[in-house]
């Protein structure tokens, strides 16, 4: 019997803690970590988010300021891509928040 009330009481949240006081996460603010990338080089040098990935895995993408998306040399291709700025995302309270599994969120 003592096992059980102590098995009971670890999972337990602390005394005065409540759900309440976790910080609340607006997932259409969380950016899928997978449309994410890197530009090291040249004028357009930082952290973008692709619009075509954020287009296919992020149903808020319709959603995104338009003030933030610009056409990006990514040198890989010979075509100037599209995408967001990361940290104009940011100032609007996007954020990188998760890598999307087989199964969704």
């Amino acid at each position: 019997m003592t096992a059980g009330i102590i098995a009971a009481q670890r999972n337990q949240p602390a005394p005065g803690y409540t759900y309440r006081d976790q910080p609340y996460v607006d997932r259409s603010k969380l950016l899928p970590a997978g449309c994410r990338f890197q530009l090291t080089q040249g004028r357009d040098r930082g952290t973008w988010y692709g619009s075509n990935c954020l287009r296919q895995s992020f149903p808020w993408a319709g959603r995104l300021p338009s003030r933030c998306e610009a056409l990006v040399d990514t040198r890989r291709r010979q075509r100037d891509e599209r995408a967001y700025s990361a940290q104009c995302l940011a100032g609007y309270g996007y954020q990188a928040g998760y890598v999307r599994s087989g199964s969704g969120w």
